[in-house]
């Protein structure tokens, strides 16, 4: 049995703003590590000291400095919640993972109406945020109008952002290899009720320019760049780790995670992509005749044992006579989805993506771990007549 060590410095800072104030805030390091074999049966876990000449003081405090004095200049009527890191991670002696990461949440104060903004770079960028500030402020002065949500609609549109967690809700959950391995994917299980009607592609993919990107895994083992998970259509692969790569006799392909060195490694999404179709967002809305455009997501949850996944997006507006209405017709429209029958109504897929980020829980033992996501707006037959 080889030996894995797995090592982890997390510097990192969090802030809160409220009425251009801040009225919290917070300045960390802490480093651990966790030794298991590759069966990945035993695991001993402890702290290391830190090095009290380490250059985490003045490296963390200058950047904090830098991104307060863009959060500060921010809208003052907007609550602001920043969590940034640095993370090192290493694996054995190779560096698995060297980046930095912004959690930004924007909400109203009022109507609690959230916006999350995700970044990787050191530095935050203004303008970004502030278009997201833009759109925050929008949608809280649309919500003062909204009409009644009696509408009646044939197809469902779902912006970039809804689409990419529904998706990857849908292959995160059920495409582990872990559950594949122990019978309770409920996909894998009923895999005979597969089908679409679009040749659709979909897969985990690691690159510098998505919310998630590492050389090695958490067991030591390289990963793979990019996993079909299902192919112009077709079922591909699923994510795996040591263990259910030698229980399901495939290739491991490295997607083993954990939220950090005190936590055991399962594997766990990264980057759910979903490809790019060839229609423009016009000439998808151009087709429809009575229909729904939904963005955002203010709520989602999965039912592993029916299959059933529940989402709530935060505002609808009407598509009617192939035209996207600008008036808001509800806030927080809500479905429930049969996730076979989610991916066979799939009947256009955009021709340009968003890249967006969640972050995810997975039990047993519960953890919360960044997952992106890369997705076009997406048509699905509806039901509503």
């Amino acid at each position: 049995m080889k030996s894995v060590i797995y090592k982890e410095i997390i510097k990192s800072f969090d802030v809160i703003c409220e009425k251009g104030n801040v009225i919290n805030k917070h300045l960390g390091l802490w480093q651990g590590m966790r030794e298991t074999n590759d069966g990945g049966k035993s695991y001993t876990m402890q702290s290391f000291p830190c090095d009290p000449n380490y250059e985490f003081i003045s490296e963390i405090e200058k950047v904090f400095d830098e991104n307060f004095n863009i959060i500060k200049d921010l809208n003052e009527n907007i609550r602001i919640t920043h969590l940034f890191q640095k993370r090192n991670i290493y694996v054995n002696d190779f560096e698995a993972e060297n980046s930095y990461i912004h959690l930004i949440n924007l909400q109203d104060n009022i109507s609690k109406t959230s916006l999350n903004y995700y970044s990787k770079d050191k530095i935050i960028n203004k303008h970004d945020l502030n278009l997201k500030i833009e759109k925050l402020i929008q949608i809280i002065d649309h919500t003062n109008y909204l009409q009644s949500g009696n509408w009646e609609y044939s197809k469902i549109v779902f912006d970039k952002e809804a689409s990419g967690v529904i998706i990857a809700m849908i292959i995160g959950y059920f495409f582990e290899g872990n559950r594949v391995a122990s019978n309770t994917s409920y996909f894998f299980n009923h895999i005979e009720k597969f089908s679409t009607n679009v040749s659709i592609n979909i897969y985990d993919e690691l690159r510098c320019d998505l919310p998630v990107y590492f050389e090695y895994d958490q067991e030591g083992i390289k990963a793979n760049k990019k996993v079909f998970l299902i192919k112009d259509g077709k079922i591909g692969s699923c994510l795996t780790d040591i263990n259910s790569s030698a229980k399901l006799n495939v290739e491991n392909n490295g997607r083993s995670r954990s939220q950090d060195y005190r936590t055991i490694p399962s594997p766990r999404i990264t980057n759910i992509v979903v490809e790019k179709g060839n229609i423009n967002f016009n000439q998808m809305i151009s087709t429809i005749e009575r229909g729904i455009y939904c963005t955002g997501v203010s709520g989602v949850a999965l039912d592993a044992a029916s299959g059933i996944i529940h989402v709530n997006c935060l505002l609808g507006y009407q598509i009617k006579d192939k035209k996207l209405n600008s008036d808001i017709i509800i806030k927080e429209p809500g479905f429930s989805f049969e996730v076979f029958d989610f991916l066979k109504n799939i009947i256009h897929t955009c021709d340009e993506s968003g890249v967006g980020y969640r972050i995810m829980g997975k039990g047993r033992p519960m953890q919360n771990t960044l997952v992106g996501f890369s997705s076009p707006e997406i048509c699905l037959e509806g039901s509503r007549l």
